[in-house]
């Protein structure tokens, strides 16, 4: 061997350990295959629910929320759909299912529990609660402020003409309450005692003058009638006054509209407004409840507050006359209070009216007694 060739043989294998050092050598194995770091937080199933976040898992730190399970009534998505509680039934629409939801008082039923603002407070048991209640005129505090008809004192005096007690009768006129003081001769009811002048009243003021007691043409006590005369120089309003009979309930006159005398005219009241149920008679009020005896006599009386204006006590015919089917008629030189308290100042009416069926003169003058 020549010695050229003998020193290249030489050098040829420390060529090739030189090439290692230099990076030239291709690596061992370069199929293409990834092997997954367990690390990696996409891939990895934290909560050991099966899905991981590449899955769409929207909470892997919770096993209970995870794609394609059923949705609960918890105010979570728990299916990760990006929604929680769909399908869940939401009453009031306020975006809060009724499962969850509370109930507000706002007269809505905010729970669906088909009841509206129960167990809040209803003051007026209406089946409203005061929060969301509208004061109404009725005398009771229906929002349960603490006020009643608050708002409707239209005249501003302090009194409403709702229901509440004492109650205004006039609520466009602030001089009009129950706290107003009484004027003499004005026509007005200004305390709403249910009285106009009662100052002014005095004994003797309107007299009975005719006692339909024991009627024939209709049944005792629809066809039971009297007759008042206004003897003052002054109107007088009757609303208020009160009807007696003895053994009954005293009868306070009451109207929408005033029921006045005019100086020196007649009044008739009676048990029957309707005249075809009176017997016939035209009467300017009804009373209710009162009955006018005839067996062993009775007294009727008028009064206001507790003066007595007049007062008939007949004796069943013991010095009063006892009629059947005609009036107690006062002679007309009797007319006082105190001279009508005399059976002797009483006939039996003989002059007829209507189908002459019963006799008397209701609202016309009486002829004097010839007996």
């Amino acid at each position: 061997m020549s010695r050229s060739c003998l020193l290249f043989a030489l050098l040829l294998p420390l060529a090739a350990g030189c090439g290692d050092k230099d990076g030239t050598t291709p690596p061992a194995d370069d199929t293409g295959t990834e092997t997954p770091d367990p690390g990696d937080p996409v891939n990895e199933d934290a909560d050991g629910d099966g899905a991981t976040v590449e899955d769409g898992d929207c909470d892997d730190n919770d096993p209970a929320l995870f794609p394609g399970r059923a949705e609960d009534c918890d105010g979570l998505d728990n299916n990760c759909d990006g929604r929680a509680d769909e399908g869940f039934t939401d009453t009031d629409s306020d975006d809060t299912p009724d499962c969850l939801d509370v109930e507000d008082c706002d007269g809505v039923d905010n729970d669906g529990d088909g009841a509206s603002d129960e167990d809040f407070v209803d003051s007026d048991g209406d089946g409203f609660a005061d929060c969301v209640s509208v004061e109404r005129c009725d005398g009771v505090d229906n929002n349960g402020d603490g006020e009643i008809d608050e708002g409707f004192d239209k005249d501003g005096d302090g009194f409403t003409a709702c229901d509440e007690e004492p109650q205004d009768c006039d609520d466009d006129d602030s001089a009009v309450n129950p706290d107003a003081e009484e004027l003499d001769s004005t026509g007005v009811d200004e305390d709403c005692d249910g009285l106009t002048d009662e100052t002014s009243w005095a004994e003797g003021d309107l007299v009975i003058t005719e006692i339909m007691l024991n009627p024939s043409r209709v049944a005792d006590p629809e066809g039971e009638w009297v007759e008042l005369l206004n003897t003052t120089s002054r109107e007088l309003t009757l609303n208020g006054v009160t009807l007696a009979s003895t053994g009954d309930d005293d009868y306070r006159v009451q109207s929408g509209l005033p029921i006045t005398v005019a100086p020196g005219a007649l009044v008739v009241l009676g048990g029957e407004l309707i005249p075809r149920d009176n017997g016939g008679v035209e009467v300017d009020a009804a009373w209710a409840g009162l009955s006018l005896k005839n067996s062993g006599g009775d007294s009727f009386s008028v009064k206001v507050g507790d003066l007595v204006i007049d007062e008939v006590a007949w004796d069943g015919g013991a010095t009063f006359p006892n009629p059947e089917g005609a009036s107690l008629s006062l002679s007309s030189s009797a007319f006082s209070s105190t001279l009508n308290d005399l059976g002797s100042s009483w006939c039996i009416s003989t002059a007829a009216w209507g189908d002459e069926t019963d006799m008397g003169t209701p609202g016309a003058t009486n002829p004097s007694c010839s007996r």
